[in-house]
């Protein structure tokens, strides 16, 4: 978080340094009062280390006729957001981008990405839309806190103001193709979704690993090497796909409506490669510092032995699927299904049904594999193949009998295949 006199904006595609500008703005003075500065969401990101990043994000604001310097800091996940702080007594914009959006989008699509987020400064600069995004910040993390007030009223007033929200959103998105055209924000779109859903599993090592008094030391290369996963591509599609509606709290259209409304533009100059940084390992090494703090414990390289990240406990499986639905085993779940009460409890809440879905899906996994079936890939525990060729993506398949007309008997299924 920035400091108490930040403003956020854009935190969902889906993040002291220096300041960038427009033409003649990016001034060797402004730089200067820059260097090293407190507050900012991560370190600086200087026009002097990194050139082509500067060079792109100065064509860009030309475009979107964004006159004023900001600053670049960068996050260690895959997100990005426009902010407002002070630096040295000074009111400062910054432009916070996530390193695996440096590392993977094209550069197309993460000059969709910025022209999207300096479009916000113009709701950074009405006092009405700040208030805005403050209040709905302050109520979503209330009642995502569970407190009882916020609980009982904070829900309808998020759904009041989210469409004010998402007019912002969408502002910005035509923002975005004015200045990059039609395919790189739909690209940006569709790619952000992806890496948000695969940075999913490098957070899961790290948490894996802390509680052995561990942590991955080669997070960012391994995370390139799961990206480029097809299982694990195919299965982030399909859980954007199957996702609801929008929660009360989300700041952002889902996607495929904002991709349904996207006007059309012309393509921008910007190449279909991810933008050259300097010091990459560097950056890494920063990112990864940022996102763990100091890393304390054994370094663990994710990819000399991806199983002591992929491989949970059997043991921790089965408390998993205790605390989501009380069932000791997958016999005791199908029991369990048949209460009425714990079928609409898992149909309204996504995120408790994904977890039934993920631990019953390795449970059964282990059984196929013990019967001669072996992984498809060692980044997914629960999509197996067997001794005949038969494909199967066990979470996938336990998430559809979860919601089926009758889960029991659909989970029975299942199990039985």
């Amino acid at each position: 978080m920035l400091a108490g006199a930040a403003v956020y904006v854009g935190v969902a595609w889906g993040v002291a340094g220096v300041l960038v500008g427009a033409g003649s703005l990016a001034l060797q003075g402004a730089l200067a009062f820059l260097s090293g500065p407190r507050g900012l969401p991560g370190p600086a990101l200087a026009p002097a280390a990194q050139p082509e990043l500067a060079q792109l994000l100065r064509e860009v604001a030309e475009r979107v006729e964004h006159r004023a310097p900001f600053a670049v800091a960068l996050i260690p996940v895959p997100d990005a957001f426009l902010a407002r702080t002070r630096l040295d007594g000074a009111r400062v914009d910054c432009l916070a981008l996530g390193l695996p959006l440096l590392q993977h989008l094209t550069q197309a699509e993460l000059a969709a990405v910025v022209a999207h987020e300096l479009g916000h400064r113009a709701h950074l600069d009405d006092r009405r839309a700040s208030a805005v995004l403050r209040a709905r910040g302050a109520l979503a993390d209330a009642v995502a806190a569970g407190a009882v007030l916020p609980r009982l009223i904070g829900t309808r007033l998020l759904r009041r103001t989210q469409g004010l929200s998402f007019s912002f959103e969408a502002a910005c998105d035509e923002q975005a193709v004015a200045a990059c055209g039609t395919t790189a924000v739909a690209g940006a779109l569709r790619a952000v979704d992806l890496q948000a859903d695969c940075f999913g599993l490098a957070l899961g090592w790290c948490e894996h690993l802390e509680e052995q008094g561990a942590y991955p030391a080669d997070l960012y290369p391994a995370y390139r090497v799961v990206l480029a996963d097809p299982v694990v591509r195919e299965r982030a599609r399909r859980r954007y796909e199957r996702a609801a509606g929008p929660d009360p709290a989300d700041s952002h259209p889902p996607t495929p409506e904002r991709l349904r409304v996207l006007p059309d533009g012309e393509a921008g100059p910007w190449s279909a490669e991810p933008v050259p940084l300097r010091d990459g390992s560097d950056l890494e090494r920063l990112a990864l510092r940022e996102l763990l703090g100091e890393p304390e414990g054994e370094p663990v390289r994710v990819l000399d032995d991806p199983g002591r990240v992929s491989v949970t406990p059997e043991d921790e499986l089965r408390r998993v699927l205790r605390a989501t639905t009380g069932a000791s085993d997958l016999d005791d779940l199908a029991t369990r299904l048949a209460d009425r009460g714990l079928q609409e409890a898992l149909r309204a809440d996504d995120e408790r049904r994904d977890a039934v879905a993920q631990s019953a899906g390795r449970l059964l996994a282990r059984q196929l594999q013990a019967a001669g079936w072996q992984r498809v890939s060692p980044w997914v525990a629960g999509v197996v193949v067997g001794p005949a060729g038969t494909r199967r993506d066990l979470a996938d398949e336990l998430e559809d009998a979860l919601t089926a007309d009758d889960p029991a008997a659909a989970l029975r299924a299942v199990v039985a295949r």
